[in-house]
């Protein structure tokens, strides 16, 4: 098998290293939806070019919108992602593999190799109540923080290794 990179591939990486597939399919839109009672995520996102819009979370118990995989069992992240004008209330009061926050957007892995970054990401106009984590970051680059409304949240924003625009 013979695989083509189309990004510059660093110089640190070595034989035998992992490398990171970005997305299961490419243009993903989920509009207008509603999840109530789910012992999980609502919606788990590997894609690129991916839009959640309108959509309301209820009574999730992982986080409602999680963007990227767990690399050691999915092996993806995303690029060009935009969570816009959602609802979510009551959700992610159980981690899901180190992930919290009603929204997550991470790349998880028990590996302490490099990580790719989850590139492109803006979080507009999106209300979110009574959660442990409103936003949980994590390895993001290129992300758009707008608009957003937090009520009864322990912590409204948990960033870690953020690049923002």
């Amino acid at each position: 098998c013979t695989l083509w990179f189309s990004d510059k591939i660093p110089e640190n990486v070595m034989k035998g290293d992992f490398c990171n597939v970005y997305s299961h399919v490419s243009d993903y839109t989920l509009k207008n939806s509603r999840f109530r009672n789910i012992a999980g995520c609502a919606s788990i996102v590997r894609n690129d070019n991916t839009t959640l819009t309108g959509n309301e979370f209820y009574n999730i118990m992982y986080p409602a919108i999680c963007i990227g995989g767990d690399l050691d069992n999915e092996g993806v992240s995303s690029r060009n992602v935009t969570i816009e004008n959602n609802l979510i209330e009551k959700s992610s009061w159980v981690e899901r593999n180190g992930r919290i926050g009603a929204i997550s957007v991470a790349v998880s892995s028990a590996d302490s190799r490099l990580v790719p970054y989850i590139s492109d990401v803006a979080i507009r106009n999106n209300v979110i109540s009574d959660s442990q984590v409103g936003i949980h970051l994590k390895g993001v680059k290129g992300l758009t923080l707008e608009g957003n409304t937090f009520s009864a949240c322990q912590k409204d924003i948990l960033k870690e290794d953020v690049i923002e625009q």
